[in-house]
Protein backbone atom coordinates (compact mmCIF):
# COMPACT_ATOMS: atom_id res chain seq x y z
CA UNK A 1 0.00 0.00 0.00
CA UNK A 2 0.98 3.29 -0.65
CA UNK A 3 -0.11 6.72 0.63
CA UNK A 4 -2.84 8.26 -1.91
CA UNK A 5 -0.65 10.52 -4.26
CA UNK A 6 3.43 10.66 -5.19
CA UNK A 7 4.92 13.94 -7.05
CA UNK A 8 8.26 14.31 -8.59
CA UNK A 9 9.83 17.16 -10.76
CA UNK A 10 10.96 15.71 -13.95
CA UNK A 11 12.50 16.52 -17.64
CA UNK A 12 11.27 14.71 -19.93
CA UNK A 13 9.97 13.54 -22.93
CA UNK A 14 8.41 9.83 -22.16
CA UNK A 15 8.00 8.91 -18.38
CA UNK A 16 6.71 5.14 -17.82
CA UNK A 17 6.07 3.74 -14.33
CA UNK A 18 7.13 0.65 -12.80
CA UNK A 19 4.55 -0.97 -10.51
CA UNK A 20 2.77 -4.23 -9.69
CA UNK A 21 0.04 -5.48 -11.69
CA UNK A 22 -2.91 -7.68 -10.13
CA UNK A 23 -6.43 -8.52 -9.99
CA UNK A 24 -6.77 -6.08 -6.70
CA UNK A 25 -4.90 -3.50 -8.09
CA UNK A 26 -6.38 -0.12 -8.50
CA UNK A 27 -5.64 2.56 -11.16
CA UNK A 28 -3.99 6.10 -10.88
CA UNK A 29 -4.64 9.22 -12.18
CA UNK A 30 -1.47 11.13 -13.83
CA UNK A 31 -1.60 15.21 -13.92
CA UNK A 32 1.78 17.21 -15.12
CA UNK A 33 2.16 20.42 -14.08
CA UNK A 34 -0.97 20.29 -12.29
CA UNK A 35 -3.16 19.45 -15.27
CA UNK A 36 -5.03 16.10 -15.63
CA UNK A 37 -3.47 14.31 -18.86
CA UNK A 38 -4.95 10.89 -18.19
CA UNK A 39 -4.95 7.50 -16.45
CA UNK A 40 -3.75 4.36 -15.96
CA UNK A 41 -4.53 0.79 -14.91
CA UNK A 42 -2.73 -1.48 -12.71
CA UNK A 43 -5.36 -4.44 -13.10
CA UNK A 44 -4.49 -7.53 -14.60
CA UNK A 45 -5.70 -10.87 -13.70
CA UNK A 46 -2.34 -12.18 -12.73
CA UNK A 47 0.45 -10.67 -10.76
CA UNK A 48 3.36 -8.94 -12.83
CA UNK A 49 6.01 -8.01 -10.73
CA UNK A 50 8.02 -4.60 -12.14
CA UNK A 51 5.93 -3.72 -14.97
CA UNK A 52 6.70 -1.23 -17.07
CA UNK A 53 3.56 1.04 -17.76
CA UNK A 54 4.05 3.85 -20.72
CA UNK A 55 2.44 7.36 -19.01
CA UNK A 56 0.46 9.94 -21.25
CA UNK A 57 3.42 10.85 -23.66
CA UNK A 58 4.03 15.33 -22.79
CA UNK A 59 2.72 17.45 -25.54
CA UNK A 60 5.87 19.32 -25.32
CA UNK A 61 9.10 18.66 -23.44
CA UNK A 62 7.81 18.38 -19.79
CA UNK A 63 9.94 20.22 -17.30
CA UNK A 64 7.83 20.24 -14.25
CA UNK A 65 6.15 17.92 -12.09
CA UNK A 66 4.40 14.67 -12.03
CA UNK A 67 1.68 13.87 -9.92
CA UNK A 68 0.18 10.58 -9.61
CA UNK A 69 -2.69 9.97 -7.65
CA UNK A 70 -5.21 7.01 -6.54
CA UNK A 71 -8.66 6.59 -8.11
CA UNK A 72 -10.19 3.89 -5.45
CA UNK A 73 -9.39 4.04 -1.93
CA UNK A 74 -9.21 -0.29 -0.75
CA UNK A 75 -7.28 -1.33 -4.13
CA UNK A 76 -4.10 -2.53 -3.74
CA UNK A 77 -0.62 -0.11 -5.11
CA UNK A 78 2.58 -0.98 -5.42
CA UNK A 79 4.73 1.45 -7.34
CA UNK A 80 8.80 0.36 -7.80
CA UNK A 81 9.75 3.35 -9.50
CA UNK A 82 9.27 5.85 -12.59
CA UNK A 83 11.53 5.85 -16.20
CA UNK A 84 12.23 9.21 -17.40
CA UNK A 85 13.53 9.76 -20.43
CA UNK A 86 15.08 13.02 -21.93
CA UNK A 87 15.50 12.24 -25.87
Amino acid sequence: MWANSVSRSVQAKRLFLIATKCATCGGLSVYYNGKYVGAVSLYKASTEYQAIIPLPVPTTFLTGSVLLTTRTSGQTYQVDGLSVRRT
